[in-house]
């Protein structure tokens, strides 16, 4: 299995990525047909898993027949090719002869770039900044996905011209097997792509069915809400439920509604509670001074759902993908330093 080296054209904004770049396409050609992607580490330890080339190749040609991606369109990179996001990317530009600008991984990726791009993937940062910018030739379609979405940002995202949809997805299945377009009428629904298929177990964890890339069924961690077998509402990770007094809470789920109200990166946790076994906190990444009360929420989440402490810290803890860690930034916080929200 080779590239077609001489239909890739690549367009160096930030020359600094060619080594990482070329690297990807010499192992791309090498007759070893797996090849090795680390996973994000956001939900456990990173481990190295092994992708066969031909099941991205399938991967990459349903995202672009999905998307209606042309055949010699213009792609942009600006997420890391050590990731199973940057890597599809590439080899989505592989399928369908694409040019690829390829510019720095970092939330302002966009900056220097001031030609048409039919398609890029982000990362909700990159998205943001991408939405808060004056260009001149607006992105056809973005996906963006590596983490959740607030509500602000969705509701930015619905307002703009460009094609967008949040994606869901793992490195075991290849990047993503559905898509959430992000418009004034979208709904919560993801959408799979065609030839895959959803269940649950009994405990509401979706289960994927994508019989080209895998034999048996993939199991996940996620909580969802199913609807057929080709459309989900996502409703969190079942890692990261809360067990509050009783009652199970979904941090995802709280996250995405209390957006519009912090303007810094933020998640919502736990700590043990004499009363309630662990209760509801929320960490905020600022050096500021920040002082928040339940009035601020209320109108937002339910009266169980009201985090009771909150605590700021400098930098949160983040995975190589730019995940937030959420168990090791827990543990970097002091006992001393909760504060009350009234």
């Amino acid at each position: 299995m080779t590239y077609k080296k001489y239909f890739l054209k690549l367009n160096f904004n930030d020359p600094s990525r060619k080594k990482s770049i070329h690297s990807f396409l010499k192992e791309w050609e090498s007759s070893d047909e797996l090849m090795y992607v680390q996973t994000s580490g956001s939900t456990g330890p990173p481990k190295t898993i092994q992708l066969k080339k031909e099941h991205m190749i399938i991967s990459a040609k349903k995202t672009l027949s999905q998307l209606q991606i042309a055949d010699a369109s213009t792609l942009h990179l600006g997420l890391s090719t050590k990731t199973i996001a940057g890597k599809m990317m590439l080899v989505r530009a592989l399928v369908n002869d694409s040019n690829v600008i390829v510019s720095e991984v970092s939330t302002n990726t966009l900056a220097k770039i001031n030609e048409p791009i039919h398609f890029s993937a982000m990362v909700p940062l990159q998205l943001e900044k991408y939405l808060q910018s004056q260009v001149i030739t607006p992105i056809e379609t973005i996906i963006v996905g590596g983490a959740h979405i607030n509500r602000q940002l969705e509701q930015e995202a619905a307002k703009s011209i460009s094609r967008i949809y949040h994606t869901f997805g793992m490195t075991e299945t290849i990047s993503h097997v559905a898509l959430r377009r992000l418009s004034i009428e979208s709904t919560n629904h993801y959408h799979a792509l065609p030839g895959i298929h959803f269940s649950c177990n009994e405990s509401n964890e979706l289960i994927i069915s994508f019989p080209e890339i895998s034999e048996m069924p993939i199991e996940t961690r996620d909580i969802v809400e199913l609807l057929n077998p080709s459309t989900f509402d996502w409703i969190g990770r079942s890692d990261n439920c809360i067990n509050s007094g009783g009652i199970k809470f979904f941090p995802e789920n709280i996250e995405r509604r209390i957006g519009q109200k912090i303007s810094y990166p933020y998640f919502i946790s736990s700590i043990p509670d004499k009363q309630l076994g662990k209760c509801i906190v929320l960490l905020v990444e600022t050096d500021d001074s920040l002082q928040f009360s339940k009035d601020d929420f209320s109108e937002l989440l339910g009266i169980y759902e009201l985090p009771k402490y909150f605590q700021a810290l400098k930098e949160f803890i983040k995975t190589a993908n730019g995940k937030i860690n959420r168990t090791l930034t827990l543990e970097k916080t002091s006992a001393n330093a909760w504060r009350k929200i009234l």
